[in-house]
């Protein structure tokens, strides 16, 4: 895992950064819009059948299997489908990390060794599959326990979507609240508790004196939920933003 973006230094996170930046600007999020609708579509599908039954659902494994099928689709070209078939093999070898012999041009179009693909591409299904599948849940939590922030949501989304239109990226990208609300639910609930990063040079900030080689740390969850930048920081305002 050295050779993942996430651990590499220096000159080599500058390549890999390089490589890898151009698969996730906005044209290609776009490129991968429609895939990303057509799991939205079987999620929605599968809640609502469980719905009918009438039991307890454990959401976030649901949003996991969600996010699993639209990483390994947008980025492997593997449709699993693991919402309906949660004993698919990618599934199941996915869970214990992955399986190396499965990868889509996205990857493979770039310069990179094998092994850094791995790396990459372990990367891209541990952040992708924790990370957004833990934001959705607490984002769904959150608009069910505060109904009045949830209709206004639903007021802008079938105001951009009228009679229940399909969903497009720029129709998306316009809906401002939703925006807030995910912002919203990031401060509370943050992918990341802390940061760090590693000083590399002897250097003087706000008259505190840093020495080469310490190790910065930047702890996340509590600044989101300092009443100094927050006025009553546990409560859930999206119009904060």
């Amino acid at each position: 895992m050295s050779k993942a973006l996430s651990s590499a230094k220096d000159e080599e996170w500058k390549r890999l950064r390089a490589l890898l930046s151009p698969t996730f600007t906005s044209g290609k999020l776009k490129e991968m819009f429609p895939i990303i609708e057509h799991y939205g579509d079987i999620l929605v599908k599968y809640l609502r059948r469980e719905a009918e039954k009438g039991k307890p659902l454990t959401l976030k494994e649901v949003l996991g299997a969600y996010s699993l099928d639209v990483i390994t689709s947008t980025a492997f070209g593997v449709n699993v489908d693991s919402l309906n078939n949660p004993n698919d093999p990618f599934m199941e070898k996915t869970k214990k990390l992955l399986r190396f012999d499965i990868f889509s041009p996205l990857l493979l179009s770039i310069v990179l060794s094998d092994v850094e693909i791995m790396a990459q591409s372990i990367i891209f299904i541990l952040g992708s599959y924790e990370t957004t599948s833990r934001t959705l849940a607490f984002a769904l939590y959150l608009l069910a326990t505060h109904p009045d922030i949830q209709k206004k949501l639903r007021e802008e989304i079938d105001v951009a979507l009228p009679n229940k239109a399909p969903p497009s990226y720029d129709k998306v990208m316009e809906m401002e609240y939703l925006d807030m609300v995910l912002s919203e639910t990031l401060r509370l609930y943050s992918v990341a508790e802390r940061l760090d990063r590693v000083c590399k040079q002897d250097m003087e900030m706000g008259g505190v004196f840093i020495p080469k080689g310490s190790v910065v740390i930047i702890p996340i969850f509590s600044l989101h939920r300092d009443p100094q930048y927050w006025p009553e920081p546990e409560e859930f305002r999206p119009e904060r933003y």
